[in-house]
């Protein structure tokens, strides 16, 4: 039984031996090429996420504004960008397949208020709020054609001790600024 299982062990062996050997000068140019994408994309996740200062995808790009930090990567449409500092906010960034009449009928289905349009150059936001103050809970949230779909911007307060209505003004202003950091493609 101990000579089978050497001579198993020893076919393996040569096997991959022969594998590795064959075929040179492909395999190199093959690994040298995967060695350096695999170091680009190692230089780029190096980078703390918190130090990030723009978000790209195929539709937007998101910089990140003063005083706000990445909460994410760019996984596919999606990041998040934060507000470390009362009221902690929380802004999440999507892409999605939906018409914008679309957006506008989910959100009122859902309870959300109209407030002010944002305008960025050529580009108008459609703009909504929601609240619940038993929950001390605070959202914004808006969306403007891209391509086939929206681009969405939903902010939503954490915990925090301030005045619900000053942490509501600081939110909505919030919402400009993230928007104001949005380039479309």
């Amino acid at each position: 039984m101990k000579k089978f299982a050497f001579i198993i062990v020893a076919a393996t062996l040569a096997a991959s031996t022969l594998i590795s050997c064959g075929g040179n000068t492909d395999k190199k140019d093959a690994d040298s090429d995967s060695i350096a994408v695999d170091s680009a994309s190692t230089a780029a996740e190096e980078i703390p996420i918190k130090e990030l200062k723009e978000l790209d995808c195929d539709h937007y790009i998101a910089k990140v504004p003063e005083n706000w930090v990445a909460g994410s990567r760019m996984v596919n449409f999606s990041c998040v960008i934060e507000l470390p500092e009362s009221p902690f906010i929380y802004a999440s960034l999507d892409y999605k397949y939906q018409t914008l009449d679309e957006f506008k009928a989910e959100a009122e289905k859902d309870g959300w208020k109209a407030i002010d349009d944002i305008t960025m150059g050529d580009k108008t936001w459609v703009a909504y709020y929601k609240e619940n103050k038993s929950e001390k809970e605070q959202m914004a949230k808006a969306a403007t054609p891209q391509a086939d779909g929206v681009v969405t911007a939903r902010l939503q307060n954490g915990q925090n001790m301030m005045d619900f209505a000053e942490a509501g003004d600081v939110l909505k202003s919030s919402l400009k600024v993230i928007i104001e950091n949005i380039t479309l493609k």
